[in-house]
């Protein structure tokens, strides 16, 4: 079997959340960091024939790199990666350490407010909370849009990043709402997003049928 860079990809970002990934039979891969506060899920190019689990994924990868072409070849108790004349043995991760993963979509309790999150759109949030240090996303529906900010919830000097959402739509019973993310949990893969929110806490982010985010909301 090759892995396509697509999946090399979602390996690679999956890993940022968990750098411990479990890779059940079929395509269907899923993820959450460690306190819960994103769960991912994708569906890959490629069909597994067997579960297994990678204790340390950014190794995984790296040891991929080393390789020219390189195929995998499913062993009882290991991975055998070979190309260009080379091989190696790469060794399941302990089953102990299987992260506890739901096995179905999450279900938003309410959809509140819903929009689409252009790639670029997307990319400026992030590299301004970046660049002015802000923790906090906050989504809010005042009276004459929908916005979405970079800032400091904390500290009311510190510097604020403001988005207007053009195109939306809203309940009429939660105007005026706010929710607020950690920015740590959008470290999504580069790409459009539709966008899903509850104001009861959680948020689906998803991009066509391949990658689905779901971030829940700071704590009020």
């Amino acid at each position: 079997m090759k892995l396509s860079k697509k999946t090399l990809e979602i390996f690679k970002n999956f890993s940022i959340l968990n750098p411990i990934l479990f890779v059940p039979e079929g395509n269907v891969l899923r993820t959450k960091s460690p306190g819960g506060g994103i769960i991912a899920k994708a569906v890959l190019d490629e069909q597994f024939p067997s579960d297994f689990l990678i204790g340390d994924v950014p190794q995984f990868i790296n040891t991929i790199g080393l390789l020219d072409e390189p195929e995998i070849e499913f062993q009882e108790n290991f991975l055998n990666i070979v190309g260009g004349g080379t091989s190696i043995r790469f060794f399941y991760g302990n089953i102990l350490n299987i992260p506890d993963v739901l096995e179905h979509d999450v279900v938003l309790p309410s959809v509140d407010i819903s929009f689409k999150l252009s790639s670029k759109e997307l990319k400026n949030l992030t590299q301004a909370a970046n660049v002015l240090q802000n923790p906090d996303l906050v989504i809010t529906q005042q009276v004459d849009g929908l916005y979405i900010k970079s800032c400091h919830e904390a500290n009311a000097t510190a510097n604020v990043y403001e988005m207007k959402i053009e195109e939306y739509t809203a309940s009429e019973d939660r105007h005026g709402e706010t929710i607020v993310f950690d920015v740590n949990n959008f470290q999504f893969i580069q790409a459009g997003y539709n966008v899903e929110i509850s104001l009861d806490g959680l948020a689906k982010f998803s991009f066509e049928d391949i990658l689905s985010y779901w971030v829940s909301a700071k704590a009020s």
